[in-house]
């Protein structure tokens, strides 16, 4: 079966993703660090197996989280259960030499860590070192598609700055914005704007633009293979039936700005507490779910070029939010669009009848530290 052939299927799985008449709803993904409390040192694959191990959790009749340890013949060992290990949600490890961080052991990372590495110097730093927070919204249809991805990835490189706080590297202080410097260097094919700016954009032009991205692995038969290198068409064309689970692992090997799949995945924010992912998830649903705050956004963004918005990403992962290019302050144009944002939210509220609460979260965009990440701001 050629690719062409393929092409109905494949939009199919877009157009089934739509939601024409539901809800739209918000998704958020949340990666954390985790180091061994006694000499800072990143976890290994025996303790993360721990880990699940000693959580014993159940559920008390009142709703209580009851954590039950091991038995043990001492207090100490009772205290290093509970306390041996911690969790940073932070955008880069701010201890760990590359070469001290252990690999999970998964073929599909084995494969990664073999063949991506010649695409971009900043490979390995990506899978072993960074932690972002991803929010995922949804789409009625294509136009609606086009517009949100479209203004997603033109204000990536803002949000990026704004929801910094990856200024630590192997203990010392790095760039203003560590974790986006080292999306710069990240297989192009894979990463950046994509072809979102692409005058024919929508459902096909994605589609042909996954198709020419090499792949890396494959589960077939319960099995993973190493398919690193090999042409996604040239596969396709030697199958005889139609798999979308190998459709679906092709999506997962890129790795762009703003994602599609079946929602739209935002992905430049670093892993953040509790107050500042949610001030996230704020942010993009005012943005993106109030149609007057997306044609607002829209109209905005319909005046920057490629180039520019190239151009401003190694600025903002030297200076995070003070980064300039040209006449563009990445400081101005986040409160223009956190503005925007803010007036979605009421937007949206006026149209539920409820009480304007939504837009509290984005008061934690104004806690100096989340804007003064980094020795240059």
């Amino acid at each position: 079966m050629t690719p062409n052939v393929y092409l109905p299927l494949l939009s199919d799985y877009f157009h089934r993703a739509e939601k024409k008449n539901t809800a739209l709803q918000i998704g958020l993904e949340l990666e954390l660090i985790g180091f061994q409390r006694a000499g800072l040192k990143r976890l290994n694959t025996d303790d993360i197996q721990i880990i699940f191990k000693l959580s014993k959790l159940s559920v008390e009749p009142g709703l209580q989280l009851e954590f039950s340890t091991n038995p043990h013949t001492g207090l100490r060992e009772i205290e290093a259960e509970k306390n041996d290990w911690f969790w940073l949600c932070v955008g880069y490890d701010p201890f760990s030499r590359l070469t001290d961080v252990p690999w999970n052991p998964k073929k599909r990372y084995a494969v990664m860590r073999r063949y991506l590495p010649g695409f971009g110097a900043g490979i390995l730093r990506m899978m072993q070192g960074t932690a972002g927070a991803q929010v995922s919204l949804d789409y009625r249809n294509e136009a609606d598609m086009i517009r949100k991805m479209r203004v997603s990835s033109a204000v990536a490189m803002i949000v990026g700055a704004l929801f910094n706080n990856s200024c630590f590297a192997e203990g010392k202080p790095d760039t203003a914005a560590v974790r986006s410097g080292i999306w710069n260097d990240v297989d192009p094919r894979r990463s950046g704007y994509a072809n979102t700016f692409s005058q024919d954009f929508g459902y096909e032009s994605h589609i042909r633009h996954i198709l020419d991205i090499p792949m890396l692995t494959l589960k077939k038969n319960g099995e993973m293979r190493d398919y690193a290198g090999y042409d996604f068409k040239t596969y396709l064309s030697e199958q005889t039936t139609y798999d979308e689970a190998d459709w679906k692992t092709q999506m997962s090997v890129t790795f762009p700005f703003s994602r599609l799949r079946n929602t739209i995945e935002t992905r430049t924010a670093d892993s953040g507490n509790t107050e500042q992912c949610m001030a996230l998830c704020a942010f993009w649903k005012g943005l993106l779910y109030s149609e007057t705050a997306l044609t607002k956004a829209y109209t905005e963004i319909s005046t920057y070029d490629i180039s520019l918005l190239e151009n401003i990403r190694r600025p903002v992962a030297s200076d995070g939010l003070s980064a300039v290019y040209q006449t563009f302050s990445i400081r101005d144009k986040a409160g223009l669009f956190v503005s925007i944002a803010e007036q979605g939210l009421a937007d949206i509220a006026r149209m539920k009848c409820i009480t304007c609460s939504h837009s509290k979260p984005l008061s934690a965009l104004e806690n100096p530290q989340v804007k003064s990440c980094g020795k240059k701001l």
